[in-house]
């Protein structure tokens, strides 16, 4: 993110939120991937040429870990809820 405010590092199904000078770690995807088996991925918008703005918006790719389907998700990098189905994804609306 801009000014290394945070970096963003995902385990098995989430993704973490970190901040590199303090340490301190959230859960950006609050947990909603490991309690459904979900795997979280973020892309970075094509657009974007060194880091993400806190205003914008992230596409989060999503693959069950059980069915093996995909998906997309949305949550703005500033939000502390939790991401929403339905993310118009590159190839529109996939299966979730």
């Amino acid at each position: 993110m801009k000014n290394d405010e945070a970096v963003l590092i995902y385990d098995r199904y989430d993704i973490w939120k970190i901040n590199p000078k303090t340490g301190q770690a959230s859960n950006f995807t609050n947990a909603v991937g490991r309690k459904n088996k979900l795997r979280f991925r973020y892309r970075i918008p094509v657009d974007k040429k060194e880091f993400i703005e806190p205003k914008d918006e992230l596409l989060l790719l999503v693959q069950n870990d059980v069915s093996k389907e995909w998906g997309y998700y949305k949550k703005s990098i500033a939000s502390t809820k939790s991401p929403e189905p339905g993310g118009d994804g590159p190839d529109g609306l996939l299966e979730r």
